[in-house]
């Protein structure tokens, strides 16, 4: 006859221990689990949420740039031929009257593109075209371009060192852009009778391009933010210079795009170099050729300037 063993109540309880304890864990990770589960989707529809009002936000920039730039290149239109006289001679105030609606309305357009420019960069939506282009012959076309404005401010454009016949991987039309922001920046805030100076040179085994003017420079505290989203930089306590804020960061959206890097130097009261560096493509120049002979050799592009008063700066 066999006898039945008992454990003793020690042991049963540690058991006992041992299954609550058990199941505690397995509440506890259940509920871990569920909370996770519930946080992720909650995440999935926030960035759900996020893409539709993104979406919406692209479509709305879309309609009302449409709605928006179509009736103003009319209007800048009929400005214009009214600037040329077409209409016949105006009187002095109606001219005046042009003048700063012509202006005005080219700056709204201007901010339209900045905007749009910005939602494409941010949306991954910009399309570049990456071709060897001869950066040599670019510069001279975006000093041509922008003489007319560099006209306003009496300030000419002198191209110092150039490497004709070098050609870098890029979009000439994005870093057209590129360099009438940066002329149009360096003209804005140069003195009456200065010249800005643009170099192209070889920097490791990248290409700079520098736009050096001799302005008031930029303050220490504006130079680690002169790149982001609506910085508007003056050397006073008050800006007297107008623009949207966007130009600089488009710049360095572009370039960066392109492989290459932005960048600035300043100094107040010494003036300020803007500066970038783009991929070389295709055979790099001897040092001895007749091209690399010619890249010491300066050229004024601009003719000189009319003396024009600084009263009339935007």
């Amino acid at each position: 006859m066999h006898q039945i063993r008992r454990r003793p109540r020690e042991q049963k309880d540690s058991l006992l221990d041992r299954y609550v304890a058990r199941f505690g864990q397995l509440l506890d990770r259940n509920r871990v689990e569920i909370a996770l589960r519930i946080a992720k989707e909650n995440a999935e529809a926030a960035a759900e949420a996020a893409q539709a009002a993104n979406q919406a936000k692209s479509d709305f920039l879309a309609i009302a740039s449409h709605e928006l730039r179509t009736p103003l290149t009319s209007v800048i239109g009929s400005l214009g031929l009214m600037r040329g006289g077409a209409v016949g001679e105006l009187s002095g105030q109606a001219q005046q009257m042009i003048d700063i609606a012509y202006k005005n309305s080219d700056r709204l357009i201007s901010l339209i593109n900045n905007i749009l420019d910005i939602e494409r960069i941010e949306s991954g939506r910009m399309e570049f075209d990456l071709l060897p282009v001869d950066i040599t012959e670019l510069v001279k076309r975006s000093l041509e371009d922008n003489k007319a404005y560099a006209d306003q401010y009496n300030v000419s454009f002198v191209f110092v060192r150039m490497l004709p016949r070098m050609k870098v991987q890029g979009d000439a039309e994005k870093l057209t852009q590129v360099l009438t922001n940066l002329l149009s920046n360096a003209a804005k805030f140069s003195h009456p009778g200065d010249q800005v100076e643009i170099a192209i040179t070889r920097h490791g085994g990248l290409i700079r391009v520098s736009v050096k003017d001799h302005g008031p420079g930029i303050p220490p505290k504006f130079l680690n933010s002169v790149f982001e989203k609506f910085t508007q930089v003056d050397a006073s306590d008050s800006r007297q210079r107008s623009g949207s804020g966007l130009g600089l960061s488009i710049c360095k959206a572009i370039v960066e795009q392109h492989g290459g890097a932005i960048g600035i130097d300043s100094e107040c009261g010494n003036g300020t170099t803007f500066f970038f560096d783009l991929p070389i493509a295709g055979p790099r120049l001897g040092k001895g050729s007749a091209a690399a002979e010619d890249a010491d050799k300066p050229s004024t592009v601009a003719v000189d300037p009319p003396t024009l008063s600084t009263s009339g700066r935007a």
